[in-house]
């Protein structure tokens, strides 16, 4: 920039400075201010599984929250509960997870967010499974803020991603219309929304005893929860 010389009609001199060095832009970079996921692991607020980007089949998993237990310098101790069908114990129709995490958020300005989960305790024998994989420890963030947190890969280029959105408990009946819309917009379909389709059901199980996921044993043959509203898949808690 240079300078040029004016005069006011008191013929005081006033300095301005030209402006030559061109447009700005964003850089694509800056995404990565809006992934932090720090604020949402440190609320004390009980999260809620809401939506689930699926492939047309429901998640084997119900009732998916995470509850707040303590900090430790820079990571957070979470748990991570949910049912599951259970194909093991005649009679029984879920089986209870409860895992706890130590979760540690990974934010530069450099690189998309992540959460680095590491499992503490034994863990249930499918969710062994699935944390076996890299991925699945070390989650990417798409979104978030105060009020709720999206999980999937940013594609700078364009194109959808897998997708979990995480909302506080107090939001769940009026959820923020940029989580949602993040969800839309930017994750694959269909999107499967769980909190509304098993609300009625989790309000009944959390009133019956808990039955931690047995050892495995022979499987029996059917379960109903495996019916009414779409196939169960695979999908790994992301």
């Amino acid at each position: 920039c240079g300078t040029e010389l004016h005069y006011d009609t008191q013929g005081v001199v006033l300095a301005l400075p030209t402006i030559n060095s061109g447009p700005m832009y964003s850089r694509q970079e800056d995404i990565y201010n809006y992934q932090d996921p720090t604020k949402v692991l440190a609320s004390e607020n009980e999260l809620v599984l809401y939506q689930i980007s699926t492939n047309g089949y429901r998640p084997p998993y119900l009732c998916m929250t995470s509850t707040f237990l303590t900090k430790e310098d820079t990571c957070y101790l979470r748990s991570v509960t949910y049912y599951t069908a259970n194909v093991l114990v005649p009679g029984r129709m879920v089986d209870y997870n409860n895992i706890t995490f130590r979760m540690t958020p990974n934010a530069t300005k450099d690189s998309q967010p992540f959460i680095h989960l590491e499992p503490i305790g034994d863990l249930p024998a499918v969710a062994r499974t699935w944390l076996d994989y890299k991925s699945a420890l070390d989650q990417a963030v798409l979104f978030a803020n105060k009020e709720c947190i999206v999980l999937g890969t940013y594609f700078a280029e364009g194109g959808r991603t897998f997708c979990l959105l995480w909302l506080k408990k107090e939001d769940v009946q009026k959820p923020p219309r940029c989580c949602e819309f993040i969800m839309l917009a930017l994750c694959t379909g269909p999107i499967y929304n769980a909190f509304q389709t098993e609300e009625k059901l989790c309000n009944i199980l959390r009133t019956q005893p808990h039955f931690p996921t047995p050892v495995r044993r022979k499987r029996i043959n059917y379960n109903p929860l495996y019916g009414g509203g779409g196939r169960i898949a695979s999908v790994p808690p992301r």
